[in-house]
């Protein structure tokens, strides 16, 4: 045995685990890290080994673990991010793409890109629609009391300001909006995308997927904190100019009179001055969009080169457009008496919406392009999740998702203004489009979301009708009764306990279907956006479709105002579950795992996506286990010999530490074991992440901890586990296994879970496990003493790369 001198490395999963609960002691301490991420031991002496049941006491290894949970749980403030779900999964979707020939994806990151700023200029969008359209333009040009919501000091200050200082004081919302953006994107970055590995190291010269490795195995892969500011700075700088159009469009209006022509031909200075301002927005988003063509901005180096520069230097664009913008509308305009609707809003938000739609069709085509030049799936690949258009999906999604949530938080808003009550009934919505004069374009897409939440509310109530059929009927399975005859050949059997595990395995198989459950409410979805789009965009050209387009809003204007009220409600509900899920275990393990899923991924397409806890965690495990290489000290041994490591990886842990082993120099690496445990390496990541995490990934992790002594991989999984699953074959039966020759192929062991019956003096049979206390199974310890075996008795040569100690 060579446990005494090895050191077993906990890292836990979602849920957040704490640090006495992962290491089963009640009293730890913290040696490395901090409060959010940090590696912890057990604070007694006799308490600090990983004993198996029935071994002398001190025989196991040291035993420690690393939390990261203070990276996704604990604050209720991490809720709001939630809000910013769009951002998120706009950012995941690339990540979905097919597995494809380097080179080959430059394309779909330029138009994931593309679209992520459509979003960020879709968010500072309607925000300039609510300050600026309905404060600053319709509230400032009724009555003085028509907008009850507003506090009196601001309607009267309105209703002495010229039109150009109304629009100014309108714009107010969505500068506020902006700021929040850029100090949350900057106090993130600070504490995410800020910790290195090696400092010293230098970046390589390619992007990751660029080369012929692995894109996991990027050296710079999680070092984002430049890519992330360059493109914050970009969405900084569209955003302010979607402000500056929206308030200067009025002024261009009116200066250039009833002219009809592109350039204001025998208009005065200010008309001129109005189409350059307006002629600059249109550059700058140009070249924001040109710019992230760019090799030099896209990739993780600091900035080098002009494209790069100019990248940086988007902050100064921003505030000279602010300051031209805030120049040329107050200037003095006699006589300018504004009515009617915002001039361009609705036109600007029809083009906003029209170009996230073009995007999405090329990235269709893009997608379907390198599903023809990928290379035939390896042996034992599992059939990707979302029929291979994950990308086009979720892309999709975050669209339908951030074009709803701003119609509906523009009608409810105008329901508030109109009559002061935060509870303003379906009447009052509908009477403030009217009384405000709303864009159809907008009611339109209220109302295409109020549809789509009647959809989602009819896909839920039918999942959750069959989730009852089998629980109240779970002998009715036959899949379910193969699996019990296998597991459970010679037990004596009791219906109530049949139907107990059988509830068990068929509630582990639902996260198996959740590809076809997003996929069914995606398609209809989409079905519905695709006439409403049509219909707003035939409305724009012509006049009869125009009025066919109001008829159809005046006979469902209850749907909109629905649609306004859904909007509102789901995202209180999304900050509310979101509030439990970082506060309450139970609730987090129910929705922690896709939300960890979203936030593993580093900022690489949207800045203000969910900040990345790998590029904190995998530079921390990293600088730990060099640092265990380079012969820190222990309790079974003095510093300055290398002392070997078993990481156990549960869950999402066990992807982290995959993610890890692909960045380990081949010396520190001999002294690295990995025990999976609860793994959704394949069952989530290789399904979804085909090209991060498929099968030729999962060989590539194998491999590489392969010695003359034997393989250094295991992998634990129960039938129960409702996320986990084996590496070598499934998740569905049609699934190929990976062949006998693959080093994935013996690297599964399936635990019994739950035992059948009770032990011997128990009256009560043994609980089902599922996806958690691993470290519970006996078999947990035969696994860990055999990699423990197979690590080296005697030390390598130390590292030679540069080392920092985290403290």
């Amino acid at each position: 045995m060579n446990e005494d001198r090895v050191v077993e490395l906990r890292v836990h999963g979602v849920a957040g685990t704490p640090p006495d609960e992962l290491l089963d002691r009640v009293l730890v301490v913290r040696v490395a890290g901090d409060s959010r991420a940090g590696f912890y031991r057990p604070a007694l002496a006799d308490e600090g080994t990983d004993d198996a049941p029935g071994q002398p006491h001190g025989s196991g290894p040291l035993l420690e673990g690393y939390c990261w949970g203070g990276l996704t749980s604990g604050a209720a403030a991490r809720a709001f991010w939630l809000l910013l779900l769009p951002f998120t999964i706009a950012n995941v979707a690339p990540r979905l793409r097919p597995p494809s020939p380097p080179r080959t994806d430059g394309f779909l990151w330029w138009l994931s890109r593309l679209f992520a700023l459509g979003l960020t200029a879709l968010m500072i969008q309607t925000a300039a629609g609510v300050g600026v359209d309905q404060i600053g333009w319709r509230c400032g040009t009724l009555p003085a009391g028509t907008c009850p919501g507003l506090p009196n000091a601001v309607d009267q200050l309105l209703h002495m300001a010229t039109p150009g200082q109304r629009l100014l004081l309108g714009a107010v919302v969505p500068i506020v909006v902006l700021l929040v953006l850029v100090l949350l994107g900057r106090g993130t970055a600070m504490r995410y995308e800020q910790a290195d590995p090696d400092p010293a190291a230098r970046y390589a010269d390619h992007n990751p997927g660029d080369g012929p490795d692995l894109a996991l195995s990027h050296p710079d892969l999680w070092r984002g904190q430049h890519l992330v500011r360059r493109l914050r700075r970009l969405h900084i700088l569209i955003a302010v100019g979607i402000c500056v159009v929206t308030v200067a469009l009025p002024a261009y209006e009116h200066d250039r009179g009833a002219a009809t022509q592109l350039l204001p031909l025998g208009g005065g200075l200010l008309s001129w001055l109005g189409w350059a301002l307006l002629v600059l927005c249109a550059a700058a988003a140009v070249g924001v969009a040109t710019l992230l063509a760019f090799p030099s901005v896209t990739s993780r180096r600091p900035s080098v080169g002009t494209a790069a520069t100019l990248a940086e230097r988007a902050y100064q664009a921003a505030l000279a457009l602010c300051l031209l913008a805030i120049g040329y509308v107050l200037a003095p305009r006699p006589g300018w008496s504004p009515t009617g609707p915002l001039p361009g809003f609705g036109r600007s938000a029809v083009l906003l919406f029209s170009l996230h739609v073009v995007i999405l069709l090329v990235l269709a085509g893009t997608v379907a392009l390198l599903w023809q030049r990928a290379a035939r799936l390896p042996a034992g690949q599992p059939k990707q999740a979302l029929g291979g258009y994950g990308t086009v999906l979720l892309t999709a999604a975050s669209l339908l998702m951030a074009a709803g949530a701003s119609a509906g938080i523009y009608l409810y808003v105008g329901g508030f203004l109109r009559t002061g009550s935060l509870r303003p009934s379906f009447g009052d919505v509908q009477g403030a489009v009217a009384a405000l004069n709303t864009a159809p374009a907008i009611q339109t897409a209220s109302l295409a979301f109020g549809l789509m939440l009647g959809w989602l509310v009819l896909v839920a109530f039918a999942g959750a009708g069959i989730i009852a059929y089998r629980l109240i009927w779970p002998t009715r399975w036959p899949e379910g009764q193969r699996l019990l005859n296998q597991q459970y050949p010679e037990a004596h059997r009791t219906p109530v306990r049949d139907a107990e595990i059988l509830r068990a395995f068929w509630l582990a198989r639902i996260a198996d279907w959740a590809g076809g459950l997003i996929a069914a409410v995606l398609a209809p979805s989409l079905a519905i956006a695709a006439i409403a789009t049509g219909f707003v965009l035939a409305s724009a050209v012509s006049g009869n479709a125009a009025s066919v387009l109001d008829v159809v809003l005046a006979a469902t204007g209850s749907l909109s105002a629905i649609g306004a009220y859904g909007t509102v409600l789901g995202l209180l509900l999304l900050v509310a579950v979101g509030a439990a899920a970082f506060r309450i275990s139970g609730t987090r393990r129910v929705v922690g795992v896709l939300w960890d899923v979203g936030a593993f991924w580093p900022r690489a397409a949207h800045p203000l996506a969910a900040p990345c806890y790998a590029e904190r965690t995998v530079p921390d495990l990293l600088q730990r286990l060099r640092w265990y290489a380079a012969g820190a000290p222990t309790g079974g041994q003095p510093a300055g010999e290398a002392t070997p490591v078993v990481v156990s990886g549960h869950s999402q842990g066990g992807v982290i530490t995959a993610a890890v082993t692909l960045q380990l120099d081949s010396v520190v690496r001999e002294q690295v074991a990995f025990l999976a445990i609860g793994t959704v390496l394949r069952r989530l990541y290789a399904r979804y992440f085909p090209a991060y995490f498929g099968v030729p990934t999962l060989d590539a992790i194998a491999i590489r901890l392969t010695a003359r002594s034997g393989r250094r991989l295991r992998n634990l999984w129960r039938t129960t586990d409702y996320v986990g699953g084996p590496i070598g074959s499934g998740p569905r039966e049609s699934d190929p296994p990976v062949p006998p020759t693959s080093p994935l192929a013996t690297a599964d062991r399936r635990l019994t879970d739950p035992e059948y019956a009770a032990a011997p003096g128990d009256p009560v049979p043994p609980p089902i496990r599922a996806h958690s206390n691993y470290p519970a199974d006996p078999v947990y310890h035969q696994e860990l003493a055999d990699l423990a075996d197979l690590l080296p008795h005697q030390p390598p040569p130390h590292p030679e790369r540069r080392l920092r100690v985290i403290h």
